[in-house]
């Protein structure tokens, strides 16, 4: 992080402030190196490097940003560090369309796989659909291979956060073909992802191809800490989450008509139902992890998230060693579960200290502790710290 050599177009006062200032940063204190450089960014033509350090110690003392990165963008436009990050800030104001306008300018065939993302993620929020899926429609350029092989190998690959943005615009379309075809390659790169599955379960009942879409639901429920062979057999003597949830409005409600409600897109009466069913404290948890899918598929994230929060925080009720021990794992299991959907709701919404709470927390239960790890990890890749 420290600077040590000058930049160019930086003159050698300017070069002074700022190795101090980074060197403040180097040790945490950020407040200090953003007083050290605020008189150089009222300057006129400040260089972008002194913005790239400015703005940032200010966000990391928790400090208001967006005006500096404004200025930084206006000063220098060409800049795409200082257009991201104001692109960024945008984002956590839920300014949306102007982050859109900001970003546009800058998508063509060359643009970045993060840039291309925050323009997508921007549209996604004022729900123009169609635009996602042509943003994403390109592949991202590729660092140099050593290989022909290599390159042709890497072709055609997105990065795995584009997958739900292209899925969900795709679902939110109704295209189901097109729908079918990125759960797919989502699946290819994250096999165990529950979303992908029942979101491709979701356009094989559309096609109406019932076989593959109860195939796919039992995957989809194997992948959810809820899972019983109850349901599994359902699944398999049934055509499809549609007549399934139909079913059950003829009977008494259960956890497992709440889940086919969901399946079939149902979300809002689902949720309604889910409001009057009682269950014990050992479904708690399952019902909660439920309710909170639905208000994710409702676009209310912080509903969902305060109550995957409450998960695994439930007491335990068995008497004997071998029973505590189950249930304690089975506990552990969807506070995981629901760790997981925390720090992705947060990640969708560039929520990055949020996510990486989720992610730290997921890392000390010790069946997620090495994915957890490797979340943060990436997290901090993605982010540049």
């Amino acid at each position: 992080m420290a600077a040590t050599t000058a930049p160019q177009g930086l003159s050698s006062y300017q070069f002074r402030v700022l190795a101090a200032a980074s060197q403040q940063m180097e040790r945490g204190h950020y407040g200090e190196a953003a007083q050290q450089l605020a008189p150089l960014l009222t300057k006129p033509s400040p260089p972008a490097v002194l913005f790239h350090y400015g703005c940032l110690a200010l966000e990391q003392a928790q400090q208001p940003s967006l005006e500096c990165w404004q200025r930084g963008q206006q000063q220098q436009p060409q800049d795409k560090t200082i257009t991201l990050a104001l692109s960024n800030q945008l984002l956590q104001a839920q300014r949306y369309q102007q982050s859109v306008e900001l970003l546009t300018p800058w998508i063509d065939e060359h643009a970045s796989a993060q840039l291309r993302y925050q323009y997508a993620y921007s549209l996604y929020q004022i729900e123009a659909y169609r635009q996602v899926v042509d943003a994403l429609s390109i592949v991202p350029p590729i660092a140099a291979q050593t290989t022909q092989a290599a390159a042709t190998a890497n072709r055609q690959t997105r990065p795995n956060n584009w997958w739900p943005l292209i899925a969900y615009s795709q679902l939110a379309l109704q295209e189901w073909p097109q729908l079918q075809q990125s759960a797919q390659q989502w699946l290819a790169v994250q096999v165990d992802n529950a979303q992908a599955w029942q979101l491709l379960s979701q356009s094989y009942l559309q096609q109406q191809q019932l076989k593959q879409a109860t195939a796919t639901l039992q995957i989809a429920q194997l992948l959810q800490p809820n899972t019983d062979s109850r349901t599994l057999t359902q699944l398999y003597g049934n055509i499809g989450a549609y007549n399934l949830a139909s079913d059950c409005r003829n009977t008494q409600l259960t956890l497992n008509c709440l889940q086919y409600g969901y399946w079939a897109g149902d979300y809002q009466a689902t949720l309604t139902s889910s409001n009057t069913l009682s269950v014990d404290a050992e479904q708690q948890d399952a019902l909660w992890l439920l309710q909170g899918q639905l208000y994710a598929a409702l676009e209310q994230p912080q509903q969902a998230r305060n109550l995957w929060w409450q998960i695994g925080k439930q007491p335990l009720t068995a008497t004997t060693a071998t029973a505590l021990q189950q249930q304690r794992q089975q506990r552990d299991h969807r506070r995981g579960q629901a760790l997981l959907l925390i720090g992705q709701s947060h990640w969708l919404q560039q929520q990055w200290p949020e996510a990486q709470v989720a992610y730290r927390e997921l890392a000390q239960l010790p069946q997620f502790q090495q994915r957890g790890q490797n979340l943060v990890d990436n997290l901090n890749y993605y982010t540049g710290n």
